[in-house]
């Protein structure tokens, strides 16, 4: 285990100090907390709140000589049998894990937003955290996760997701189930808020037509319509329809010379 801190400025000039640990078997990352003012109580006290999380046993802890690592420091992490590795000063490759992942989390989050305060930057960290621990590949773990024991390989034929966290700032990609798509049936279509009509009856009905060609004969025929006499009909109605708009809206007066059958507006014509 390593830990180590490392700072981000805000937009407003405040620069906030993060506090990690990081697994050197598993690259696991661990946040521990973030505050303005790194005392060594605020750092014990975040110390033992990381070891009352923590299930495993930790063998060593590795870390620099900062004013913050005071002895009650390493007194909570002795107490459950570890041992405490003090770098070199100014060897910052004798930490090289933690130093490995602040440029890391610089390269792909820090250096690519605007931080605002401490629950914008708490938030992204969050969910960086989860991002790298649980889908971003690592090199010197085969290309896998640190909590993914599986590489997940690439089957063709299945269509890839993007799934966007830490603000849209990262992309995660994964491959979706192979599962064929089903066409919805009559009964998913309908909606339970709209009234439903009566059900169909398949059995048709007889409707009775009239020839009105043989009319006057008085003969009728039964299922046989005429379409004939519809046209018929159709035309003598457009026909009055007509003749009713004629009536209605004259035309408009012309402005070419009257002919010597019609005499002009207004005037009558000569008896000559």
């Amino acid at each position: 285990m390593a830990c180590d801190f490392f700072t981000v400025d805000t937009v407003l000039l405040r620069r906030y100090y993060v506090l990690f640990f990081i697994e050197l078997k598993t690259r696991d990352v661990h946040l521990a907390g973030i505050t303005t003012n790194p005392t060594g109580a605020w750092t014990t006290r975040a110390a033992r709140n990381f070891m009352m999380r923590s299930e495993r046993t930790i063998r060593f802890l590795i870390r620099d000589g900062a004013g913050q690592f005071i002895g009650a420091f390493d007194e909570v992490f002795r107490s459950d049998g570890t041992s405490i590795i003090r770098t070199p000063p100014y060897t910052p490759v004798a930490n090289a894990y933690a130093e490995r992942w602040v440029g890391t989390v610089r390269r792909e989050l820090c250096d690519r937003t605007l931080i605002w305060n401490r629950r914008h930057l708490e938030q992204l960290l969050r969910q960086y955290v989860g991002h790298y621990d649980t889908h971003r590949p690592h090199r010197s773990l085969g290309q896998r996760a640190p909590n993914n024991a599986e590489v997940v390989e690439h089957q063709p034929g299945r269509p890839i997701r993007r799934h966007r966290t830490c603000s849209g700032l990262i992309n995660e990609y994964r491959q979706a189930a192979r599962t064929i798509p089903q066409r919805p049936t009559d009964n998913e279509l309908v909606s339970f808020d709209a009234p439903t009509s009566p059900p169909h009856d398949p059995t048709p009905t007889s409707t009775t037509f009239t020839d009105h060609s043989n009319a006057l004969s008085g003969t009728h025929r039964s299922n046989a319509p005429n379409f004939h006499s519809g046209k018929a009909e159709r035309s003598n109605g457009s026909r009055k329809h007509s003749r009713r708009s004629a009536r209605r809206c004259p035309s408009p007066r012309s402005t070419a010379s009257p002919s010597r059958y019609e005499a002009p507006w207004g005037s009558k014509p000569s008896s000559g």
